[in-house]
């Protein structure tokens, strides 16, 4: 071996063992090259498949055409017997026969196009049923590789990391304790807010209650003609009144009466 054609096959081999690296860490894009000349495959399969469903239909349209046809000679060779043509009608019998022999060929061949088209046909529906439950398998693989590795990958992490029990256990209690006091301060807060609330709320409706009773005594008491016994509450605006002595009264002036 030449030293050109030892070094084209180390580089070769080197090829050759990248290419394989890469391949064992990228499933995915391998699975997806499969998927995708899976469809080109299918796609040339069913070009061919396609191409031969017309042969049958050419067959059939033929084959009916020729009985036809024969049945046309058949008609004209009993015509021309009973008119005792016979040289004619020994010519379009010997049509007949010919005709009657293609019709029979094409029918065998028809039969045969007709069983490789329904072989065919089977031959595709088993095998895309095959790659599709390949790929699943792969797909299901995949995703329980990943996985797998994720959990490795956190089991090194927790064994190689050595966790300070008397440090950062201690920081997650204080903060434990810093969240619980914020809430219960919250909520103290809250119920204070809507204590006061309900107690405005109960001042005011005492307030007009005695209101609303008031008003409907006074609405009652106007209607039967009744007369307050309780004394007025006197208004604070208003002064009392000034006592000035007992006032005199005047007598009433003599009446003169007209004599007659």
């Amino acid at each position: 071996m030449g030293l050109w054609a030892r070094i084209v096959a180390i580089f070769k081999g080197k090829s050759s063992q990248a290419v394989s690296k890469m391949e064992a860490a990228n499933p995915e894009a391998l699975l997806e090259n499969e998927k995708n000349e899976l469809k080109k495959a299918m796609a040339n399969y069913n070009e061919s498949l396609a191409k031969q469903h017309a042969l049958v239909s050419r067959l059939k349209a033929q084959t009916l055409e020729q009985e036809k046809k024969n049945e046309m000679l058949k008609s004209r060779i009993s015509a021309l017997f009973a008119a005792s043509q016979m040289d004619k009608a020994g010519e379009l019998a010997l049509q007949s026969k010919d005709l009657q022999r293609q019709v029979e060929e094409n029918k065998a061949q028809l039969v045969q196009a007709e069983e490789l088209v329904k072989s065919l046909t089977k031959q595709r529906d088993v095998y895309i049923d095959s790659a599709q439950k390949k790929i699943k398998s792969i797909e299901g693989k995949i995703t329980r590789a990943k996985m797998a590795e994720a959990q490795a990958q956190l089991t090194e992490i927790a064994s190689a990391t050595a966790f300070n029990i008397d440090g950062s256990g201690a920081n997650l209690d204080k903060i434990n304790e810093h969240l619980d006091e914020r809430i219960a301060n919250a909520e103290g807060k809250a119920k204070v807010a809507q204590g006061q609330v309900e107690a405005a709320d109960w001042n005011m409706s005492a307030a007009e209650q005695k209101a609303l009773e008031a008003q409907a005594l006074a609405e009652f008491a106007s209607q039967m003609g009744l007369k307050s016994t309780a004394p007025a509450a006197a208004s604070p605006n208003v002064a009392a009144p000034l006592d000035l002595g007992p006032v005199e009264t005047a007598a009433p002036a003599a009446v003169k009466v007209p004599e007659s």
